[in-house]
């Protein structure tokens, strides 16, 4: 029994030990607080409070130094608030929803400032931070929707994601010069090392100089007067909701070092109408494009594989889409109510689709291939849908074009793509060939061919060879020459006249050719036989030489009968 009771007193104060203690709530005018190691936070107010209040600085005795999570919000009646110089933070939600308040002021005390900690102060002009803050958390200044001018002091080191967003008339926003943590370019607030885009707005221009390298998540979220985005080939990462619902965004051109695109980094962009996404993009997140309901055109890369959740829901315009062949998955709903979308092709490389990846396309028809994954689901979800059957390509010729990747449905044989033309090769000429030899009295042809296919490509005359009759005449009028200048010479008899001559061959040239003339008459200067090229020169000497002998022996007798 005494065993019994010592464990008990042991068990008891072992529980008294380890379990801990929470400060009880406690409750002073409309303020309730708790108290830990002798401060109080405040964690909650009564929103039935009208007008401007000033926070104590002290509850129950104890320094007010916090502003708990959600203490102030839907405090919808409040037209100002005074934050105390012994608060050192604000927490989540603390002032979110306080939507008549007109003007935000941080004390220097404040070192930390939670997320949606002024959300929604629809009506507040004014928004003062204190030179000692150090965080602000996400979505700590959204949807303040009168704010126009911001000021970051240099105390400020760690900003979460759209601290600002849908704070539509914001014009200009500023970072003390000291401040090492961020920066301000094109009215872009930047996180200076990590080359990271906090916060932009509906005139910011995302800088091409290198000092971005990522736009945050929710950056521009509902810049709605942000009618356009050139997204630099510097940026390699477009975060989570970076663009939700820039309703006035008609012109976005995505940089080519882009590699990543976030969960529905342009939702609800419903002015947008074509788009092109660079290679090297993978995924095409969920809600990437949802409900961008003029989106008409997109081109996406070999580099796609997956296709997410919602990807396209509701882009009731699309009617321009090529999944390549490198798609592997398509998450549900990925085409819901694409009504605009008629055809679509699936590869062989998808092997997954989601529940109702198609419902509502309802004049949509698939294409896909015998056997395939995509066909199975198209069979077991009675969706309409081609089977594609390639046809055997034709090679191209010389003078005739080929083709090539014509395709047909196996089921209706309706022609699913008419194939590439494939251009006729064109001839291959080679070298000339002699047809017909030239004469020289008729003309020659040449001919040059394809050495492919053989056909005819060229015809020429050759021209008349006369060479050969050209040296003959020549040869002939040299040896008529010759022939002149040997009837010139005396014929008679005697010491007196030129038997000598005709005798004496050492004065006749010699020899043959062109230099000399090929003469046909022998020593004695009497033509060759079957030489008729002079008859009627010799006929004419013998007929001369005839009449003199004649003249002589008439002359002698006459000498005779004068005796």
């Amino acid at each position: 029994m005494k065993l019994k009771k010592i464990l008990s007193v042991i068990l008891a104060v072992m529980i008294v030990v380890v379990v801990p203690t929470t400060a009880s709530a406690e409750t002073e005018g409309n303020y309730t607080y708790t108290v830990e190691n002798g401060e109080a936070t405040i964690t909650d107010f009564s929103s039935s409070e009208e007008g401007d209040i000033a926070i104590p600085d002290t509850l129950g005795g104890y320094p007010v130094t916090a502003i708990g999570d959600n203490a102030f919000e839907n405090c919808a009646k409040l037209t100002g608030i005074t934050i105390p110089d012994s608060v050192t933070s604000i927490g989540d939600w603390a002032f979110c929803r306080c939507t008549e308040l007109t003007d935000i002021t941080i004390p220097d005390s404040v070192i930390s400032i939670g997320e949606y900690a002024f959300y929604a102060c629809q009506k507040a002009t004014s928004l003062t931070i204190g030179n000692n803050v150090e965080t602000i958390g996400s979505w700590a200044f959204g949807h303040c929707d009168r704010l126009t001018d911001i000021c970051i002091p240099a105390s400020v080191t760690n900003i979460g994601e759209a601290v600002f967003g849908i704070c539509g008339l914001i014009e200009s926003i500023s970072v003390d010069a000291s401040n090492g943590a961020y920066h301000v370019k094109d009215n872009c607030l930047i996180k200076t090392e990590s080359k990271e885009l906090i916060q932009g707005f509906n005139n910011s221009i995302i800088p091409a100089d290198g000092s971005v390298t990522s736009i945050s998540p929710s950056a521009f979220y509902q810049c709605e007067k942000l009618t356009a985005a050139t997204i630099p080939d510097c940026v390699t990462s477009i975060g989570d909701n970076a663009f939700f619902g820039c309703i006035g965004l008609t012109d976005v051109t995505i940089g080519t070092g882009t590699a990543y695109i976030g969960e529905g980094a342009f939702y609800a962009c419903e002015n947008l109408t074509d788009i092109v996404i660079p290679d090297g993009v993978e995924n095409i997140d969920d809600d990437t494009f949802g409900w961008c309901s003029k989106l008409e055109n997109i081109s996406l890369p070999n580099s796609v594989t997956r296709i997410g959740a919602r990807a396209f829901n509701y882009c009731a315009a699309l009617t321009n889409i090529t999944l390549p062949d490198s798609v592997e998955s398509i998450g549900e709903y990925a085409f819901n109510n694409c009504t605009g979308l008629t055809s679509l092709v699936l590869s062989n490389n998808v092997t997954h689709i989601g529940n109702l990846a198609f419902d509502d396309c309802s004049n949509l028809v698939l294409t896909v291939y015998p056997d395939s994954y995509a066909a199975q689901y198209a069979a077991l979800n009675a969706l309409s849908h081609h089977i594609s059957v390639k046809a055997e390509d034709i090679q191209p010729t010389c003078t005739k074009e080929g083709l090539t990747g014509k395709t047909y449905c196996s089921i209706c044989n309706e022609i699913l793509n008419p194939g590439e033309v494939i251009p006729a090769t064109g001839h291959t000429p080679g070298e000339w060939e002699i047809e017909k030899e030239p004469t020289d009295s008729t003309e020659g042809i040449r001919i040059k061919k394809c050495t492919v296919c053989g056909a005819e490509l060229e015809r020429e005359v050759i021209p008349v060879d006369d060479t050969s009759s050209s040296q003959t005449g020549t040869e002939s009028d040299r040896e008529e020459s010759n022939l002149d200048d040997t009837s010139s010479q005396p014929t008679g008899t005697g010491s007196d006249h030129g038997e000598s001559t005709s005798n004496d061959t050492s004065s006749q040239p010699t020899g043959t050719g062109p230099d000399h003339g090929e003469s046909n008459l022998d020593h004695t200067g009497t033509p060759q036989t079957g030489d008729n090229s002079n008859i009627r020169l010799w006929v004419s000497f013998m007929l001369i030489s005839g009449l003199s002998v004649f003249g002589i022996i008439v002359t002698l007798k006459r000498k005779e009968k004068s005796k």
